[in-house]
């Protein structure tokens, strides 16, 4: 192109140059060459054509009479390329990336907010949940130290007759002190079913014990789980809406489980 003063691409339907055009025009060596596009309908409508319109303002730039070209906008209008075509191009072509933006930015702070929300909830959830516990064990601490109803005891306690010695010694002991003094009040708390009177009926007894008690304590050993009559006397005890409390004495062998 060394040798070419003027390259006349006049009256044409060129909408625009390429990159590749763009440059081998800027490169030539040429010191005199001229470019002339008048008469094109020059785009100046959608992003692609940003650069093209910035590369013939450009005062390096070897287009013949560029300063009075037109472009055609998208919507279809003729207007002069000047610095404020170059404007509205980069204001069309961002546009959508700060609409992006913005569609990102209310997306996040809504979640954000919600998640605070969330936090919050769960935070208040836990302290109600916390004093509504308190306030619950603060009843039953109550209605045990007034005991009436299924307040009168604080727990039923099964076990067999070959645990008698442990539980008389070491379990009923222990659970009567520290009931006595979590509840300040010296009165029984543990009844078994040594406590039922002679001469009535045993599961009668138990269950009007079991209606008279706040949970159900078990005394689990092998004796307990093979032996038949602890079968029976548990059985009112699985129709009571009541907790169930579990001590091991010693090692369960699998066959004592199956069993029972």
């Amino acid at each position: 192109m060394g040798n070419i003063k003027v390259l006349n691409l006049s009256d044409n339907s060129i909408t625009g140059l390429n990159q590749k055009s763009r440059e081998i025009i800027s490169s030539s060596i040429s010191p005199n060459l001229s470019v002339i596009l008048d008469g094109n309908p020059l785009s100046c409508a959608v992003c692609e054509d940003y650069e093209f319109i910035q590369w013939l303002l450009l005062d390096s730039t070897p287009v013949h009479n560029r300063r009075k070209l037109t472009c055609r906008t998208k919507h279809r209008e003729k207007e002069q390329i000047t610095n404020m075509t170059i404007k509205k191009l980069k204001d069309m072509c961002d546009a959508p990336l700060k609409h992006r933006q913005c569609i990102i930015t209310l997306s996040v702070v809504p979640a954000s907010l919600l998640l605070a929300v969330v936090f919050v909830v769960l935070t208040l959830y836990q302290c109600v949940k916390r004093r509504s516990k308190k306030r619950r064990l603060e009843e039953a601490k109550r209605k045990l130290q007034r005991g009436y109803g299924p307040y009168t005891y604080a727990m039923f306690l099964y076990f067999c007759d070959n645990d008698a010695d442990i539980v008389n010694r070491h379990v009923t002991p222990n659970l009567e002190d520290a009931l006595h003094r979590r509840l300040a009040t010296q009165r029984k708390f543990v009844t078994t079913s040594a406590d039922i009177e002679p001469g009535r009926s045993i599961l009668d007894e138990i269950e009007q014990h079991l209606e008279l008690s706040s949970l159900v304590a078990f005394v689990l050993s092998d004796a307990f789980l093979i032996s038949r009559y602890s079968t029976m006397e548990t059985l009112p005890a699985k129709h009571k809406d009541k907790p169930f409390l579990f001590f091991v004495n010693g090692q369960i062998n699998e066959s004592s489980i199956l069993l029972g």
